[in-house]
């Protein structure tokens, strides 16, 4: 009797198909492997960020009573931390009011407001940078600590402990914000200290009324980083 040997060769054919087909696609994940590597390491967001310190004391200042403009006190700040010089934008978000755990002290559309007058987006102004551009000239301030001290006069110095804080440091028109929660010692109330003002040939200027324990004094401080 005769064997028909068709069915088996066919089988061992097709058999052979289906492994170089996998094969093919093997050796083609891998090769997409190697080639998207080195793309998604190009086009990977860069974090990395320059810092330097941020360490503030002032040379002079007054505290005004909001309660009576005409009285004052001479006032002395210190203030450290560190200043963050970045590319990206994602740290807009944590100092646009959304990081509430540390400094929770301005709301949102405060902050976004100063952003918008602040950090170029008037682009009559300044046409020749676009948004993201201008967004780079942004550097982000972390205050870590410091003291805020107000002369008495016939009555004992009130000393606030500045616990944390965040701010902004505009490059372009040398623009600075920067909110902080205080403690006064002893006593342990809370209290928010605003600071805006501007980076001068001397140092920094922080100018009433905008800056100001909240509630307390108006303050006009000027100094210099160490």
């Amino acid at each position: 009797m005769l064997w028909s040997t068709g069915p088996v060769e066919g089988g061992i054919e097709m058999k052979n198909t289906v492994a170089l087909m996998a094969l093919l696609l093997l050796a083609s994940v891998a090769v997409s492997s190697v080639v998207a590597e080195p793309l998604l390491a190009k086009t990977k967001p860069h974090e990395d960020a320059a810092t330097t310190p941020f360490n503030f004391q002032s040379t002079s200042g007054t505290a005004n009573l909001t309660s009576n403009r005409e009285t004052s006190y001479p006032a002395t700040l210190t203030l450290s931390g560190v200043l963050t010089k970045t590319q990206q934008n994602k740290w807009l978000k944590a100092s646009d009011g959304e990081n509430e755990s540390s400094a929770g002290l301005l709301n949102k559309t405060r902050q976004h407001r100063w952003l918008k007058e602040n950090d170029g987006e008037n682009e009559s102004s300044a046409g020749e940078l676009n948004k993201t551009q201008q967004r780079k000239l942004l550097s982000k301030i972390d205050i870590t600590g410091g003291t805020l001290t107000i002369d008495g006069g016939y009555y004992a110095a009130k000393v606030y402990e500045i616990m944390a804080g965040s701010g902004i440091y505009n490059e372009k028109n040398s623009k600075v914000q920067i909110t902080c929660k205080v403690k006064e010692v002893p006593s342990g109330s809370t209290y928010v200290l605003v600071l805006h003002g501007k980076k001068t040939p001397n140092g920094f200027i922080f100018q009433a009324p905008k800056s100001k324990l909240v509630g307390q004094y108006f303050l006009q401080i000027s100094g210099q980083l160490q």
